[in-house]
């Protein structure tokens, strides 16, 4: 499972994440987004059906170039972060 804690939304109701997250998310068996205490939890076959934006940013710190992939927030049922 890939987990990545998300600070704020685009347009007030969709979390961003980077092209390259979504196919390591994949990878790992699926995504755990935590936002405002928040979980959503997304599958594999989920993540496989996301379509990332066409304009691609580069890297501020000479890492990898990325898109951004646009979900809307559906948070689990009830289920909140520990802390």
């Amino acid at each position: 499972m890939f987990y990545k804690a998300v600070t704020k939304l685009w347009q007030g109701d969709k979390l961003s994440v980077r092209d390259y997250e979504v196919k390591q998310a994949i990878q790992y068996g699926g995504m755990h987004l935590t936002y405002n205490n928040q979980v959503m939890t997304l599958t594999p076959d989920d993540l496989m059906k996301l379509e990332p934006e066409d304009k691609v940013y580069p890297s501020r710190t000479g890492g990898q170039s990325y898109s951004l992939v646009n979900i809307p927030f559906e948070p689990d049922n009830n289920e909140e972060v520990k802390q």
